[in-house]
C-alpha cells in the first residue's frame, strides 16, 4: 500500500469514526430530551398535590424513571429488549 493510499485509508477511517460519534451524540441528545419530557409530564401530574403527599408519589416516579433510563441505555447499546429490573 502506498503512502497516499495509506493516508486516504486513515482519512476514511477517521471520517467514519467521526460520523459514528456524531450519531451517538445525536442519539444521546434525543434520549435526554425524551427523559426530560417524561419528567416534566410526571411533575405536572403532581402540581395539585400537597407537599406532604408528594413523598408518597416520589418513589414510583423514581422507579419509573430508572426503568426508562435503563431502557434507553439498552437501546443505545443495541440491546434486543428492555433490561431486567
Amino acid at each position: 500500500m502506498s503512502r497516499e493510499q495509506e493516508f486516504q485509508h486513515r482519512e476514511y477511517e477517521s471520517q467514519r469514526a467521526l460520523a459514528f460519534a456524531t450519531q451517538e451524540l445525536a442519539d444521546a441528545r434525543a434520549c435526554l430530551i425524551r427523559l426530560d419530557l417524561n419528567l416534566d409530564d410526571q411533575l405536572n401530574t403532581l402540581q395539585g398535590v400537597s407537599m406532604s403527599s408528594k413523598a408518597v408519589f416520589a418513589e414510583p416516579h423514581v422507579i419509573t424513571n430508572k426503568f426508562l433510563i435503563r431502557e434507553e441505555v439498552e437501546k443505545a447499546r443495541g440491546g434486543a429488549g428492555p433490561s431486567a429490573f
